[in-house]
């Protein structure tokens, strides 16, 4: 059973030639089985064919403008006429308000004062000490924050370029073989029919 699916599926991915030979086989079956007149019958199925698949040969190129540029056959021609040259156009110009931001800044006072003797001195150069230490501390943390910060944009942004990415390859992918075998269904229906007229 599920070799028969596998083959199933694998027969449907040519279902362009399938529909052709589908309807290679309804064309002559209305002129031998059915005893159809032969003329109109070539002359029937050349219209519909060609008007079939020119149908799908416009849907195919209407699919790929609508994955490429998000926009459809008749947006592109509404446009087209929008900019005949001798339609007035009217401007609008939206003024949005800017926005001010003021950062404020880190005051650092330092107290100096005169030892007066030894005891002083070292008790003035541990503080010192202490207090190019805790600057040093605050640096540091600074410095590990702003890090932080760019590490998170830069893993940000190397997401949404992967995102990107895998929208392109998909939207190249569906254009260049999703819309394959519709325009291939259509050439073929055009081609027979182009041919049934001209038996007709």
């Amino acid at each position: 059973m599920h070799r028969t699916l596998l083959l199933l599926k694998w027969i449907w991915r040519s279902w362009p030639g399938l529909i052709t030979l589908l309807l290679i086989t309804i064309h002559f079956s209305l002129i031998y089985y059915f005893c159809f007149d032969a003329s109109a019958t070539h002359k029937n199925i050349s219209l519909i064919s060609q008007l079939v698949g020119g149908i799908l040969i416009l849907y195919s190129i209407d699919s790929n403008i609508g994955i490429l540029k998000e926009k459809n056959l008749l947006i592109l021609f509404s446009n087209y006429l929008k900019d005949f040259p001798f339609i007035t156009k009217s401007y609008v110009i939206n003024v949005k308000p800017g926005k001010f931001t003021i950062t404020p800044g880190k005051a650092k006072i330092t107290v100096t004062r005169n030892p007066q003797n030894i005891e002083e001195h070292f008790t003035y150069l541990q503080e010192q000490i202490n207090s190019i230490s805790t600057e040093l501390e605050q640096s540091i943390e600074e410095l590990n924050e702003k890090y932080t910060k760019v590490s998170n944009l830069v893993n940000t942004q190397t997401n949404e370029n992967k995102t990107l990415i895998k929208k392109i390859e998909s939207q190249i992918e569906d254009v260049s073989i999703g819309g394959l075998k519709i325009q291939l269904s259509g050439i073929l229906l055009v081609f027979y029919g182009a041919i049934s007229g001209y038996i007709a």
